[in-house]
């Protein structure tokens, strides 16, 4: 894979997603099983851009959201930027503490491991396209106030909540707004969803979860009941998911719901360590996660045992309810055919060759 064919994805990653500009401190934050000659193009494409550039490396640590360490920290509150080129810098307090406190812009890449991954069409997709389609679903989440998702393997949940908890790779402001929040903008976008919900009631069937892997034999089940996990069922899968919560207080809680919404992502490996970050982004894949992270939280907590986690489980085609009304329906939007979405779809090329579903 060359560079050249990487180029035009990076290209807009750098210029168009993050909006890299002259002057600004930019740092790049990559941990060792990211893809090194990626992380170079990256950097040198900010470069371009006039930007102020430092790359900075990382040991790689499966257990996602667990922060860089006391020096990135310090780092963060000086830069503009971060190109993040890692899990381990998201949730953590290091970070969010420089995002809500000075002033930091977090852009992520959904896979940073991968060499192929910018050569995608997603990753040359307009950007402009893919935050409409997420204003749209934001719009249509926040108009109610329950969430019900089901799947042929056998998960039935359903949550309340707050209309105004639900955000996306920039909907934590006003989703007519392009600006990032707390949540990192994750490139090639998007995701909606709710952080967290209020209550959580059900059974979820999981293919996949973050730190122990693909279900292989059996899914995951998890049951909830007052929006917190009750149980864990399974093969291998479960019984690695139940050792890495066991003991950590509160870990249990039920986070967060978020389904994808890009319709040009690739079907991505569930195996990407140490989360499948870029199937979030597939259209129609969604993500219950558990955890005990403050920034999630409704308390926020108090007792975490010195541990704080953030785990994401994911449900591939699901159907996903708001109110009652499909949003997702076997794994596939609903509301693609909106004629905003279309009318800003036509100024980038054929809006049914932009919009259809792989």
């Amino acid at each position: 894979m060359r560079a050249t064919d990487r180029a035009p994805g990076i290209r807009n990653y750098v210029q168009n997603w993050a909006e890299v500009k002259e002057g600004e401190e930019v740092i790049v934050v990559a941990d060792s099983y990211a893809n090194e000659q990626m992380v170079e193009e990256v950097a040198a494409e900010a470069r371009a851009q006039g930007a102020n550039v430092v790359v900075s490396w990382i040991d790689f640590n499966p257990i996602q959201a667990q922060g860089g360490g006391p020096i990135i920290d310090e780092a963060l509150k000086a830069a503009d930027k971060i190109l993040r080129m890692t899990f381990a810098t998201s949730h953590d307090r290091g970070t969010q503490k420089a995002i809500m406190e000075h002033g930091l812009e977090m852009y992520s890449v959904a896979n940073p491991h991968d060499p192929e991954f910018f050569v995608q069409e997603a990753a040359r997709y307009p950007v402009e396209v893919v935050l409409e389609i997420e204003k749209k679903a934001l719009e249509i989440a926040r108009s109610g106030n329950e969430i019900r998702v089901t799947c042929d393997k056998g998960t039935d949940v359903t949550a309340t909540y707050n209309p105004e908890d639900w955000g996306g790779d920039f909907g934590t402001v006003p989703a007519d707004e392009k600006r990032p929040g707390t949540y990192p903008a994750t490139f090639p976008g998007a995701i909606a969803g709710v952080l967290p919900p209020q209550e959580t009631e059900g059974v979820v069937c999981y293919d996949a979860f973050s730190g122990v892997g693909v279900a292989e034999d059996e899914p995951i089940k998890l049951t909830f009941e007052d929006n917190f996990c009750t149980g864990i069922e399974g093969g291998a899968a479960a019984n690695e998911l139940r050792d890495i919560v066991e003991g950590v207080p509160n870990a249990g809680f039920c986070e967060e719901f978020m389904f994808g919404l890009h319709p040009k992502v690739r079907n991505a490996p569930l195996d990407q360590k140490p989360i499948p970050n870029e199937a979030e982004r597939r259209y129609g894949n969604i993500h219950i996660a558990i955890g005990n992270m403050r920034c999630f939280s409704m308390y926020p907590f108090e007792e975490t045992g010195g541990t704080e986690l953030h785990l994401d489980g994911f449900v591939l085609d699901p159907t996903i309810e708001i109110d009652g009304e499909p949003v997702v329906e076997d794994g596939k939007l609903t509301f693609l055919d909106d004629p905003q979405i279309r009318e800003v779809a036509a100024k980038h090329g054929n809006p049914d060759e932009l919009l259809r579903q792989k």
